[in-house]
């Protein structure tokens, strides 16, 4: 996948996962993580896998609260 595709779907899912923590109906923290996974899978030096761990322990926290 091209760099500046990859940037725009990682930001679009990103923006669409924060008005998810807010909104109703839009699932926020998975949103954010699968942004996460997509950013580290396509562009691998700009982020480190414990922030995707860290990330998806978030994501199971919020889905026990």
């Amino acid at each position: 996948m091209p760099e500046p595709l990859t940037w725009t779907l990682a930001v679009a899912l990103i923006l669409l996962g924060i008005a998810g923590s807010v909104l109703p109906g839009l699932p926020g923290a998975p949103l954010i993580l699968l942004a996460a996974v997509i950013h580290k899978v396509y562009l691998p030096p700009y982020l480190s896998w414990w922030v995707v761990a860290a990330l998806a322990a978030l994501f199971v926290l919020d889905c026990l609260l």
